[in-house]
Formats: C-alpha cells, sequence, structure tokens
C-alpha cells in the first residue's frame, strides 16, 4: 500500500480507494473495483440485504474477461484477510466489511501514539 497524504480525503471515490490499496497491481485493483460496483448496482436491486452470493460474482467476472482462478484469489488473498469482505463460505456469500476501517484506524491511533513518544522524550517500544 502507497500512501500520499495530500491524496487523502474523507471523501474518496472508490476508485481512489481501491488505487490506494493497489498502486501497482492492475488486475486485481479492476477485479475489486468490480465486486464493489457489483454491490452498488445490486445493492439498489436486494434493499435490506447486504450479501451477494460469490459464484455470481465470480459468473458476472467472466462475463466480462476476468479468469474465474484470479477473482478467487483477490478474494481469498486480498479481501478477506485485509477485512474488506467478509466470506461466509458456508453460505456461499460475500458482504463487504468494516474490519479494514476499523484496522486503519487503530494503526492511525498507533501512529499518532508513537509519534507522541517520541516528541515527549518517552523510549517507545520497539518489539
Amino acid at each position: 500500500m502507497k500512501i500520499n497524504y495530500n491524496n487523502t480525503s474523507t471523501t474518496m471515490s472508490p476508485a481512489v480507494i481501491v488505487d490506494i490499496i493497489f498502486p501497482s497491481q492492475t488486475k486485481y485493483k479492476e477485479i475489486t473495483l468490480a465486486i464493489l460496483n457489483f454491490f452498488i448496482e445490486k445493492g439498489q436491486i436486494v434493499t435490506g440485504r447486504s450479501e451477494i452470493e460469490v459464484n455470481s460474482i465470480v459468473t458476472e467476472l467472466e462475463k466480462i474477461g476476468y479468469n474465474r482462478y484470479t477473482v478467487y484469489k483477490v478474494m481469498r488473498e486480498y479481501l478477506v484477510p485485509m477485512g474488506i469482505i467478509n466470506w461466509k463460505k458456508f453460505e456461499g456469500s460475500i458482504q463487504l466489511s468494516t474490519k479494514f476501517g476499523n484496522a486503519l484506524r487503530r494503526f492511525s491511533l498507533s501512529w499518532n501514539n508513537l509519534v507522541e513518544r517520541i516528541e515527549k522524550g518517552k523510549q517507545p517500544r520497539i518489539t
């Protein structure tokens, strides 16, 4: 992840957010944006339901030219561990998650605490 402080705001578009998460992996960026757009489009159709079947997303992305294996890889190896989506494997569905944002918030607090300790002349824990 590569973050330019001057390019961040509290009202970034999904494209800008995904560009920060995947600065050099174009395919992963495209797949993630397609998944987010799928939630945005389908979310209006299935109001009150935040889950979407994994198979329907993969099938739709295959129709527009993405490799099935790559779509699963992006979800399994990046979006789930990062906390961007929750994958309910037994139900075969995914949903958007707030875990990613919460992790960034904790990271931010930790960084600010570290800077504060250094500025106050306190020895920060290295381990």
